[in-house]
């Protein structure tokens, strides 16, 4: 029992390794693979938890429905701004800028 008492841990006397960050141009591949596999993942797991509250609550649901299904029919934001544009237009909330 006394030389449990006696024993001391080492003092270790290595210092860790720096970490260097490398630029963003030098990715490594499991990088890009682990971002091509969440931008897929990414809509199905929005949809999912939209149809999974919308019972509770239909509007927020719905949201998140839509803003996971948007992603999956490749639509981007531009798209989004051209089509209102025109819906705009059509309506005749908003002028033609050349006219």
């Amino acid at each position: 029992m006394d030389e449990q008492q006696n024993i001391q841990p080492q003092e270790t006397t290595s210092q860790p390794e720096e970490i260097v960050p490398t630029s963003g141009e030098e990715t490594p591949d499991v990088v890009n693979t682990v971002e091509k596999i969440s931008g897929i993942i990414a809509p199905y797991f929005i949809v999912l938890v939209g149809l999974y509250l919308y019972e509770d609550n239909f509007l927020f649901g719905l949201l998140l429905i839509l803003l996971g299904i948007l992603p999956l029919l490749r639509v981007s934001s531009l798209d989004i701004g051209t089509i209102w544009e025109q819906l705009q237009q059509s309506l005749g909330l908003k002028k033609n800028a050349g006219q």
